[in-house]
């Protein structure tokens, strides 16, 4: 029985059989993150070209007016950036004195900052497909060649259907994911009321248990505070720091739970300790007790190509 393959070996499988349906020089799957930059997360290559796998791209190279453009277009093709643009005329829509809307015209020009940047690039041609996602522009399917390069429509009509066909897997790999994912939290959760229910008080098990807690996220290290007790596993601030840190969320947390990926804009003590808490997901149980539950993420440092510089 063959195995399918995970979202990581499916979006590389696409783009290396739609370049070789296309013969462009690279294809790339640009995958939009939820602060609107983009990673390219697959890439199929002529071998003589630089790598782009897991460059980054701030929000601004793709503004949201493109992006609304994509979902209305699925295909979008320049076959020359040298191209030169002919004006419409008249200039107006004698029927509405307004400029013709182009929105859903297949051979309508594309912005010059655009085609400046494919240029800054060193690429001649493009082509893009959409990859759309419960309604949403999830990623691009992004075409590059070093010379002009025409599409033809028979050609543009298959990778449209490729796709569209990514992206109803993108959504089920992404759907069976959430699923594994809660059905691991789920028996970690029973495991837990287990450990309650024998400790027969939640602090008690939560103080002693607090490896089991760190396991319910995605966290480099957890504590528990229970009254003047403090429980820590993993990679957390010292026990002072800790105790300092759910004294302010006891006393001014801006919300409960409090989530922040980068905790020093709202604490500033917390620059003493980035290494092991620059993120912090943390929840006040109880004020009385008092009861508060922390994990910690550690920072996150990485080196990032962002856009083009002009050649």
């Amino acid at each position: 029985m063959i195995e399918p393959l995970d979202r990581t070996g499916l979006l590389q499988s696409a783009a290396r059989e739609a370049r070789r349906l296309t013969g462009f020089d690279r294809v790339m799957i640009y995958h939009f993150l939820r602060d609107g930059s983009g990673s390219v997360v697959a890439e199929d290559k002529a071998e003589a070209l630089t790598p782009l796998l897991n460059h980054r791209y701030p929000a601004s190279d793709i503004p949201k007016q493109a992006r609304e453009l994509y979902l209305r277009n699925l295909i979008r093709v320049i076959p020359d950036v040298n191209y030169t643009p002919t004006p419409l005329f008249p200039a107006l829509n004698p029927a509405t004195s307004a400029p013709l809307d182009m929105s859903e015209c297949t051979l309508r020009s594309v912005s010059p900052i655009h085609v400046q940047y494919l240029k800054n690039m060193n690429v001649a041609a493009s082509m893009s497909v959409s990859i759309i996602v419960d309604r949403a522009l999830w990623g691009l399917m992004a075409f590059h060649h070093k010379a002009p390069k025409l599409v033809s429509y028979e050609l543009r009509e298959v990778c449209k259907h490729l796709g569209q066909i990514l992206s109803q897997q993108v959504k089920a790999r992404e759907d069976a994911e959430v699923h594994q994912e809660m059905l691991r939290l789920a028996a970690l959760r029973k495991k837990l009321l287990g450990i309650v229910s024998k400790a027969g008080a939640i602090d008690g098990a939560l103080l002693e248990h607090t490896a089991e807690l760190r396991n319910l996220l995605p966290a480099d290290g957890a504590a528990v505070l229970f009254g003047d007790k403090l429980s820590t596993t993993n990679h957390t601030p010292s026990e002072a720091q800790v105790r300092q840190l759910a004294g302010w969320l006891l006393d001014a947390a801006p919300s409960d739970p409090f989530v922040s990926s980068s905790l020093v804009r709202q604490y500033a003590p917390a620059a003493a300790y980035s290494l092991e808490a620059s993120g912090l997901l943390a929840i006040v149980v109880s004020r009385e007790a008092p009861l508060v539950l922390l994990w910690f993420r550690a920072e996150q440092l990485e080196t990032t190509q962002l856009g083009w510089e002009p050649s």
